[in-house]
């Protein structure tokens, strides 16, 4: 599980090869490890390592890793497999997503995650980005990057950024574009 977030952040999407291969070297492995393995694979198995890509594969993965997560009480991890189920909502019904995002929110608030909060945030941003509520989405990458901002995290300051400054984009407000891209 480990080597699928270490391998998720710097772009090396090949460790999804090393986490399928141990997933089925150890089929028979305990179901907290299991969860926690199928978690970094549904993490590092993203198309072009963008955690908020929709992917059946990386779905499919994160729906095995729930149960055995919540089974052995691993709160905090399935809360991570719900915000990447919800991503499967981008660009369609998101009724689903939010539910599970809520379920996710709740576990990251309790936790006092600010992390795990800042990536629902970010999820919520592409969920709105996608269906055209380009204020609702602004609003959310105001918050999420006020909260990667303060836990100095680079990697969720910049994806914020990209990901705005494309739905911006593409929806032809190319001066705010091109202020979220500087």
């Amino acid at each position: 599980g480990g080597l699928g977030w270490m391998c998720y952040f710097p772009s090396h999407s090949d460790g999804q090869h090393d986490v399928s291969a141990m997933l089925g070297a150890a089929a028979s492995g305990s179901s907290p490890a299991r969860g926690v393995a199928l978690l970094g694979h549904a993490v590092v198995a993203r198309p072009r390592s963008c955690i908020v890509h929709p992917h059946a594969g990386c779905a499919k993965s994160a729906q095995a890793a729930l149960p055995l997560l919540e089974q052995s009480g691993d709160t905090y991890r399935a809360a991570l497999c719900k915000a990447l189920l919800a991503v499967e909502g981008i660009g369609r019904d998101d009724g689903p997503a939010r539910r599970l995002l809520a379920e996710a929110e709740a576990e990251f608030t309790l936790g006092n995650d600010q992390w795990g909060r800042a990536l629902v945030l970010f999820v919520k941003m592409e969920l709105a980005g996608a269906v055209g509520a380009l204020d609702e989405a602004t609003a959310y990458a105001d918050k999420a990057l006020t909260a990667f901002k303060a836990l100095g995290d680079h990697w969720g300051t910049s994806a914020v950024l990209y990901h705005l400054g494309l739905a911006l984009h593409r929806a032809g407000r190319l001066e705010q574009a091109i202020t979220t891209y500087q």
